[in-house]
């Protein structure tokens, strides 16, 4: 049999197999307890060691030789990753669920008012308080194959780029064109309405002022305080498709992916590239020849940069200097497929935990999943009939795992029907780094 050796690693650290027959009984003695690891006959040796630093962390995200690989977008048949992949029309999604699966009590009335605006009480283009907010849940009413899985919110038409924010999780309704904000407990709040467009990533500035990808716009917006939308930085210019996700450092830097297509209109794919817009909102491109960048991870000293290539199945690492270009690029995860599931394994939105595993949304797979630097999956999460887009570690431990879900991506289905799911389940291993 195997066991785990689980070692620290500054705020990231990493698994080994190794044969029982490698570990010394008296070494063992010396470790802390084996315990069992997510009920399975495996079991973690947890070694007691110095707390590491952030050379550590750095070693751990760029140093393993297994992840030095260079890669490129142009080593990528497009064609048949994209027919996979939910974000591009033609694809396949999971089914709908049935007009009666719905609660009885949902509102789907489009109220939205005619200019973007914030709910920022200051404001005098507030939302209207008769607007209806999303609907705390205490139980859910269609089927879950994990029975740990509880919501949040209902009613939502697509919840996208999760974010835990001062004690609250934040994230883009993107097709009902507004930003949410709610407790664990379901306490939501419509936080900024973007009307002309469709919002994705967020973040904020050091001083507190939120940012918004717009999508088609090709823009970054930034909500002052007094409650106005206005323009941080234009992209249009250089970007080729729709943007998406976005990470934001702690003095204000924005990496923003440029999907290399327009998710809705479909058309010719091209490599797609990440954005770093300057807290000043000038920009440069900082990464190109992505396959479709999706999600975007800081590490917790924010020298390193995850990226999701949706597009290649795998999660690409640079290192990050202090005037926010990116260098070094390497394999850090590649995802394996589920072994029932489909033969490609695409990452949507991700975070990091402080073991240095990747959560990942696989839209494909209809899953969460926990994959570890060398590609083990070591926890896995399905919801019947919803396509899961978007994952945070949330909470003031950062052990609930917060899943944007629907029961489809697109714009005309979701519109028509708010099956749309902010869900929760409790993990072992806390959040690190952002988001």
């Amino acid at each position: 049999g195997t066991i785990e050796q689980r070692v620290q690693c500054g705020s990231i650290g990493g698994r080994r197999r190794i044969s029982l027959d490698d570990v010394d009984t008296g070494a063992a003695d010396e470790c802390a307890e084996i315990d069992a690891v997510h009920d399975s006959p495996r079991a973690t040796l947890t070694r007691r060691r110095r707390a590491p630093d952030a050379h550590d962390l750095r070693a751990e995200i760029g140093q393993d030789p297994r992840r030095q690989t260079p890669v490129s977008a142009g080593e990528i048949d497009h064609t048949q990753i994209f027919e996979q992949f939910p974000h591009f029309p033609n694809a396949t999604s999971p089914p709908a669920r049935p007009p009666d699966a719905r609660p009885s009590d949902a509102r789907s009335t489009d109220t939205r008012s005619t200019n973007a605006r914030s709910t920022n009480a200051r404001s005098t283009n507030a939302r209207s308080t008769d607007e209806q907010e999303p609907r705390a849940t205490a139980s859910y009413d269609h089927p879950m194959t994990d029975s740990r899985v509880r919501t949040i919110l209902d009613d939502l038409r697509f919840a996208e780029g999760p974010r835990w924010h001062d004690g609250r999780v934040w994230f883009s309704d993107m097709h009902d064109h507004r930003v949410v904000s709610t407790d664990l407990r379901g306490d939501a709040r419509t936080e900024v309405v973007v009307e002309d467009d469709e919002p994705s990533g967020l973040g904020w500035l050091p001083d507190g002022r939120l940012l918004v990808v717009a999508m088609e716009t090709q823009q970054l917006r930034r909500v002052e305080p007094d409650g106005s939308v206005v323009v941080h930085a234009d992209l249009s210019s250089a970007a080729i498709g729709s943007l998406n996700d976005m990470i934001v450092s702690a003095d204000g830097t924005a990496y923003i992916g440029d999907m290399g297509q327009r998710i809705h209109e479909g058309g010719e794919i091209r490599p797609g590239r990440t954005f770093c817009v300057r807290p000043d909102g000038s920009w440069f491109v900082a990464a190109e020849d992505l396959a479709s960048p999706n999600g975007h991870v800081l590490t917790p000293d924010e020298r390193s940069l995850l990226v999701a290539e949706s597009g290649a199945g795998r999660i690409t690492a640079f290192d990050r200097a202090e005037d926010g270009t990116l260098s070094d690029r390497r394999v850090y995860v590649t995802l394996r497929p589920a072994p029932d599931g489909p033969a490609f394994a695409p990452p949507d939105g991700i975070c990091l935990d402080a073991e240095g595993a990747v959560w990942v949304a696989d839209p494909i797979g209809a899953r969460v999943l926990r994959a570890e630097p060398d590609g083990t999956t070591t926890d896995e999460h399905r919801f019947e009939g919803l396509i899961p887009v978007a994952c945070v570690l949330a909470g003031s431990d950062r052990r609930t795992l917060v899943v944007c879900a629907a029961a489809d991506w697109k714009r005309d289905v979701v519109k028509a029907a708010r099956t749309g799911r902010l869900l929760a389940l409790d993990v072992d291993v806390p959040g690190c780094g952002k988001p």
